[in-house]
């Protein structure tokens, strides 16, 4: 989150991306992801967070749903469209 900070100061209304939500590469396990702790805190600060992993979308989902700051994507280029920031979380 620091290293975040350091480059966007402000994260509200932020479009923010991200690949990976899973804890394991190339399956839909979300336990313990770091993805988890990482979005709950950009979603504190307000940020508009655009997810993708065409794995463990779904089951991410059930933690976080799409709503106003919250919005997945099935494309992970299109994801990137405006963002100020691409965050990777995979190994």
């Amino acid at each position: 989150m620091e290293k975040i900070e350091d480059v966007l100061w402000i994260n509200k209304d932020k479009p923010i991306t991200i690949w990976g939500l899973a804890f394991k590469p190339d399956t839909d396990d979300i336990r313990e992801s770091p993805a988890i702790y990482i979005v709950r805190k950009l979603d504190e600060t307000g940020a508009n967070l655009r997810l993708y992993d065409p794995k463990a979308m779904n089951n991410f989902k059930l933690s976080f749903p799409e709503e106003v700051n919250i919005k997945y994507f099935k494309n992970k280029y299109e994801s990137l469209k405006d963002s100020d920031a691409l965050l990777i979380v995979t190994d």
